[in-house]
């Protein structure tokens, strides 16, 4: 898509209540790929809109400019009235009162769920995602793959199956307000909502692997492990047979080139969360961290796996939740 040409309009001021309503749903591609212009997800990306902001610019018929005004009161009664938002010190920073005047904010108290879930069905499409995977090409392009939205218990909680790329501008930067990016689906059976997944360009520069998944459905009983290959000539998805012991449903992990070869095994960044994989056992599905010394390595030619010596561990280890990161350590 291109920019448009009303100036001095926000994304979401370009559009219409009908866009809205004709687009705020997932979609998913009827063909491999399905180029997706829709006014609504467009603006979403220009724009940088969770599904909160578009919820109440379209719905309740808020402005975006008092939308921006009652964050500043809800950031004045968690911080003070000076707005001191520095996360870095203890001293005056209660991190449980941030995220209950967030949290009441955006609707996702326990009282509200049930309303906004009974009113929409279905969470809203938005770009503001976390756990995707990103890529930059040789010529300057980023391309973003699949991703998250919010926890479970969210009614607008959302996997995505959707490859966006974004062009450069002619400085190289990437500004997704200029419209210059292309959206596309996918059927569900050809790419699967994937999040916590590893993207690495391979040595032809024509070809992205996407590797594991978070999210593949409880229903899958298979402990193969989902492997892709996405084109970036014609952006088709293609998914990959393996062979050989590989590292089962995994995710949060890390995914390095070497040669000819992908060494998988677990993230080096210990706040980003512990890298763990879904297996099998006797019928049952279990979840098991992924230890240190867990290296399997994916041979790109014969695309069989290759387990090197490690010590499994069967007890998934109790997570310990940081008030400082805010994340589970």
């Amino acid at each position: 898509m291109s920019a448009g040409d009303n100036l001095g309009l926000t994304p979401l001021q370009q559009i219409t209540l009908q866009d809205f309503e004709n687009g705020h749903d997932r979609r998913y591609g009827t063909s491999n790929p399905e180029r997706l212009d829709i006014p609504f997800w467009n603006a979403t990306v220009k724009g940088g809109y969770n599904p909160y902001i578009a919820k109440r610019v379209f719905v309740d018929g808020v402005s975006e400019a008092d939308i921006a005004k009652e964050r500043v009161e809800i950031m004045k009664k968690v911080y003070g009235e000076e707005g001191d938002s520095d996360e870095s010190s203890d001293e005056g920073f209660d991190m449980q009162a941030l995220e209950s005047s967030l949290d009441a904010a955006e609707g996702v108290t326990q009282g509200e769920i049930d309303d906004d879930a009974n009113s929409w069905g279905n969470p809203i499409w938005c770009n503001d995602c976390m756990f995707s995977a990103d890529v930059q090409l040789p010529d300057g392009r980023t391309v973003q793959i699949g991703g998250e939205r919010e926890d479970f218990y969210d009614p607008n909680f959302l996997v995505y199956n959707d490859v966006i790329v974004f062009r450069p501008e002619e400085d190289g930067s990437i500004k997704p307000a200029t419209g210059h990016f292309d959206i596309y689906g996918y059927p569900e059976h050809a790419f699967p909502p994937t999040d916590s997944h590893s993207a690495t360009l391979l040595l032809g520069q024509k070809e992205i692997l996407i590797l594991g998944n978070k999210s593949t459905p409880q229903r899958d009983v298979s402990d193969s492990t989902p492997v892709y290959m996405l084109n970036v000539a014609t952006w088709k998805m293609t998914r990959m047979e393996t062979t050989g012991r590989g590292p089962g449903l995994i995710w949060d992990h890390q995914a390095t080139l070497q040669g000819n070869v992908l060494r998988v095994e677990a993230q080096a960044d210990v706040l980003a969360g512990q890298t763990e994989c879904s297996v099998m056992v006797a019928g049952k599905r279990k979840r098991v961290p992924v230890q240190d010394n867990e290296v399997w390595n994916l041979d790109l030619g014969t695309m069989v796996w290759r387990h090197e010596e490690s010590s499994w561990q069967t007890v998934t280890r109790k997570p310990r939740w940081s008030s400082r990161v805010g994340v589970l350590i």
